[in-house]
């Protein structure tokens, strides 16, 4: 179930103060900061699912660069072109930077560059035609929780709340926090055992040559 800022400090104050009421000024501060920390903790994790993004690109002129979000984190796909007109040789793959000296300058390819101070940005080969439509996947950083009312991406918020108030225990010496913190890496694991999980929709078996060729037992 998703929580916002607010229900998680409240579930905070509920164990930790016996008494849900938000706190004021500098404690409010440093628990909603602890929230933003082991929300961090949380998309440092694992390749979650809630954290992609598709990433829309269009060029409105031709050029080979485009910039990336500052939630960029990594790319999880190759760059798909979507023009209705394209019927094959669609994808352009992930280079590794130094990989770009080896390729042709007609081959389809792109690489990141840039830092996280100046930003990231994606740089293609060949230069993109003018009206160029293209999708990517990305995996981005969990954006910071600012007011009461934002939502946690995190899917299980309990695990914000039981990785907060360890935190908090912790720094008071009081000798609860080892249980919180291994309730808390629990649920992490929950997690990341749900993500791997197969959906019950999915199809999920491996073809042999007989279905790949329409073959069946007993009929053929």
């Amino acid at each position: 179930m998703q929580k916002t800022l607010q229900q998680i400090l409240n579930d905070l104050g509920a164990y930790i103060d016996q008494d849900t009421a938000l706190p004021t000024g500098t404690e409010l501060t440093v628990r909603v900061n602890l929230v933003d920390q082991a929300l961090q903790e949380w998309g440092e994790a694992y390749q979650w699912k809630a954290l992609t993004v598709l990433y829309n690109i269009s060029f409105a002129y031709s050029g080979t660069s485009i910039a990336l979000p500052d939630n960029f984190k990594k790319t999880m796909s190759p760059i798909y072109d979507v023009a209705k007109n394209v019927s094959k040789d669609r994808e352009y793959p992930e280079i590794l930077t130094d990989k770009r000296f080896w390729e042709t300058s007609t081959d389809k390819y792109f690489y990141i560059a840039g830092d996280d101070l100046t930003g990231k940005y994606i740089q293609l080969n060949p230069a993109m035609p003018s009206g160029f439509s293209g999708m990517l996947d990305y995996q981005s950083f969990p954006s910071s929780m600012v007011t009461l009312a934002d939502i946690c991406v995190c899917p299980q918020p309990d695990y914000i709340t039981k990785r907060v108030s360890a935190l908090i225990l912790e720094s008071r010496s009081d000798t609860r926090f080892p249980e919180l913190k291994a309730d808390a890496d629990l649920v992490l694991r929950r997690m990341v055992e749900e993500e791997q999980a197969v959906s019950g929709g999915r199809q999920n078996r491996i073809r042999d040559w007989a279905s790949w060729d329409g073959f069946s037992i007993g009929r053929d």
